[in-house]
């Protein structure tokens, strides 16, 4: 594993030497007004406040990444090192890190030959290297989701009932994740889904009730990272919250309608249908009158409101909006927020999903995999697919998920490297 960490580090490490000058300077818009300021203001003492001083949640995101760039922030000031290098180091750690836990969940299935080939060809990937040059809370954030599915599978592949400590590893791990990206709020809700399908363990009547247990464990986890943080935002500001006030879901699905009617300033024309196109206009203009509306009556729109106010303009444009739906299906596995790089990001993204979809068949084939295990694997797959449908469609809220598939690729070559295990457990 060691040795692993060591050629993953060395790999990101002379990346940064030889990556072109474009790379090196591209931006963030999140990074410095989302993650780095509320990082500076914690440490001066100020709690997790913004540029304007208003709560880190008003722009709105939970302090979970905020938090871990304050100790880097730290290191930097305590060191004399510039920031911009000490991020850099930072991004090569932790990715050196996610690299070594996607190894030791694909350790669980594969031998270390095969398990090496999956994390390196994820850790190599373009879309992987894509986040390395700043301070995007992708980086942490996949080393937290790789680690809860890696102790979510120990706690499938456990053919005993003694695995309550882990599931609370998966419940705190699964709630610091979604300190760190909001995205992953359903995580834990699929994985309840796989313990379910272990009831063919249990027998009797205590099968549903060995479920609840876990469920509830899962829970108490989730919570105990959580829970902290909305008391504190009520405390500040009187309001109670779970993650984030809601602006930012707003802001993503009114992106996810516009994507291509907005922001033509810095992006690039993309072919869009003629209903589409229309449709998109249309709640475009909508929703400016429904936001001038809210101003005047000093009232908040929902997101409900705001979904219901899609809901009815689709209804007056249903080819449009057929169209719309079929393009962000497609655009969740490409899309950019510039649309650059598009074609390539496609070109990408079929060939690794045909080594994904390959492995998946050949484990089937040789009945490696579980129940549990495959709908794990297909669940989060849908759920992160459906929520970047349902806001705008961007291949970055894909790639974090598409690391953990990578696991299966190996599924091509080789069989399981233990004969009496199957893919994530005992095969029904």
């Amino acid at each position: 594993m060691s040795w692993g960490f060591s050629i993953w580090l060395a790999w990101h490490y002379r990346f940064f030497s030889v990556a072109p000058e474009w790379f090196l300077a591209k931006t963030c818009d999140d990074c410095e007004g989302g993650y780095i300021i509320p990082a500076k203001n914690l440490i001066a003492g100020n709690d997790w406040v913004d540029e304007n001083s208003q709560l880190s949640t008003a722009r709105p995101r939970p302090p979970g990444h905020a938090t871990i760039l304050a100790g880097v922030v730290l290191a930097a000031d305590k060191t004399g090192i510039p920031q911009k290098y000490m991020f850099r180091a930072f991004n090569i750690i932790i990715m050196a890190s996610s690299a070594t836990a996607l190894f030791l969940l694909a350790g669980c299935f594969w031998d270390q030959k095969s398990s090496f080939v999956a994390s390196t060809l994820w850790i190599t990937s373009p879309f992987t290297l894509w986040f390395l040059n700043q301070t995007y809370s992708e980086i942490p954030f996949t080393l937290l989701y790789f680690l809860t599915i890696f102790a979510t599978i120990h706690v499938i592949r456990a053919e005993d009932t003694s695995t309550g400590w882990w599931i609370l590893i998966v419940g705190l791990l699964s709630g610091v994740a979604m300190m760190v990206r909001p995205f992953s709020i359903g995580v834990p809700l699929i994985i309840s889904l796989s313990f379910v399908l272990m009831l063919n363990r249990a027998s009797g009547m205590g099968a549903w009730t060995q479920i609840a247990k876990r469920v509830a464990i899962l829970i108490l986890g989730v919570a105990l990272m959580t829970v902290p943080w909305s008391i504190f935002v009520h405390q500040q500001t009187g309001k109670w919250i779970f993650l984030t006030d809601g602006e930012l879901t707003q802001n993503s699905i009114v992106n996810g309608v516009t994507f291509a009617t907005r922001g033509e300033e810095y992006r690039k024309p993309i072919y869009l249908p003629s209903g589409a196109r229309h449709l998109m206009e249309s709640i475009d203009n909508a929703v400016v009158l429904k936001r001038q509306e809210s101003r005047t009556k000093f009232t908040k729109i929902t997101s409900i409101e705001l979904l219901n106010l899609i809901a009815i303009e689709a209804t007056k444009e249903k080819l449009g909006a057929f169209q719309l739906m079929g393009m962000k299906i497609l655009r969740a596995w490409f899309g950019t927020d510039s649309h650059t790089y598009e074609a390539s990001a496609a070109t990408l993204m079929v060939f690794y999903g045909l080594l994904i979809l390959g492995g998946f068949i050949g484990a089937l084939r040789q009945r490696l995999v579980s129940i549990p295990v495959a709908a794990l694997l297909v669940g989060l797959t849908l759920y992160f697919w459906s929520l970047s449908v349902l806001f705008e469609p961007l291949v970055r809220y894909m790639v974090p998920h598409l690391g953990l598939l990578f696991v299966i690729i190996p599924g091509l070559w080789r069989p399981n490297s233990n004969k009496n295990q199957i893919l994530g457990g005992v095969s029904h």
